[in-house]
């Protein structure tokens, strides 16, 4: 491999490692959108629209994420992304939903504006083939932000 290009390669590595940190400390200190907030508690939630009792996915991480995109998706293209990632991560389904949420934030964050809760995970999905078998899909993620942010 010529030098300019071992060179490039591992600022890119670099740029991904970094992009990897970052993101997890901005997620970890996130508020969990999909947690109840304890009685008494001053931290204000995310604010989710009430869904009738009667609604299938009342309470779903795909109808959350929907409230949070402003219901602009049905519900169920939500959870066809989260079924579709599924048997890819090691996260449960609450926290793949989780991750589209933090992906989403960390996007606008860093000024990218057309993506949408779905999109994000539609990406990540398209970005790992079924063939890599489960794994943590954080780092996919990560990674999929770094190459957005720089445009």
């Amino acid at each position: 491999m010529p030098r300019g290009c071992s060179i490039a390669l591992g600022v890119w590595i670099a740029a991904v490692v970094c992009g990897v940190i970052a993101f997890i400390v901005y997620a970890v200190n996130q508020p969990d959108p999909f947690s109840t907030p304890a009685a008494g508690s001053s931290t204000s939630a995310p604010a989710v629209v009430d869904v009738q009792a009667s609604t299938p996915n009342a309470g779903s991480a795909a109808q959350r994420l929907a409230d949070l995109d402003g219901d602009t998706q049905p519900v169920s293209a939500y959870q066809a992304a989260l079924d579709a990632l599924a048997p890819k991560c090691t996260q449960d389904e609450a926290n793949i939903a989780g991750l589209g949420d933090a992906g989403y934030n960390d996007l606008v964050k860093n000024g990218v504006t057309d993506e949408t809760r779905l999109t994000v995970l539609q990406h990540l999905d398209a970005s790992m083939p079924s063939s890599l078998g489960k794994t943590d899909c954080t780092s996919i993620l990560s990674a999929y932000l770094v190459l957005r942010e720089q445009g």
